[in-house]
């Protein structure tokens, strides 16, 4: 009988695991802060996201064929979800642990998207997604500089407010 109640027992503490990572499966991305010295995160579902306003960015850029139109929200209005005022400056991590550092400037000068869709169509882990730093190339001739180019962060997962 004991025997039974432990299999009974981890057999519960499985799915009680599997509950919880499947909650956390839903979250595409963490905005990390800190405040008053202590370290703060927000999740965000995919439909968190799509829930905020959408912009529509048609651009090019060293990654697509022709000028395909992007669609998510701003990165501003992420960012401003935290609550602490604009920071200084931002990290962009990938799901391959690839970051860039970045002036938050940028999403204040230029409408930069969190990409969702690109051509009405959800961005993929294969097409660069579920989310990819698109800033608007094609409309500004002073973003054509490589240094852009690193800024475009697909499978984005993180953004990191840094000062």
């Amino acid at each position: 009988m004991k025997i039974r109640f432990g299999k009974v027992a981890v057999f519960f503490a499985v799915c009680l695991i599997g509950l919880t990572g499947a909650a956390r499966s839903d979250e595409i991305l963490r905005l990390s802060f800190t405040v008053n010295g202590a370290a703060e995160a927000k999740a965000f579902t995919k439909n968190d996201l799509q829930r905020l306003p959408q912009v529509e960015v048609a651009t090019g850029n060293d990654y697509v064929d022709g000028t395909p139109v992007f669609e998510g929200p701003l990165l501003r209005d992420v960012v401003a979800l935290a609550g602490i005022g604009n920071p200084a400056t931002i990290r962009l991590v990938a799901v391959n642990d690839y970051s860039v550092t970045m002036p938050f400037e940028d999403a204040l000068t230029y409408d930069v998207i969190l990409a969702m869709t690109q051509d009405s169509k959800a961005l993929s882990r294969r097409s660069k997604g579920p989310i990819w730093v698109i800033y608007p190339m094609s409309a500004h001739e002073e973003l054509q500089e490589p240094s852009y180019n690193a800024r475009l962060v697909w499978q984005l997962v993180e953004i990191e407010l840094l000062e």
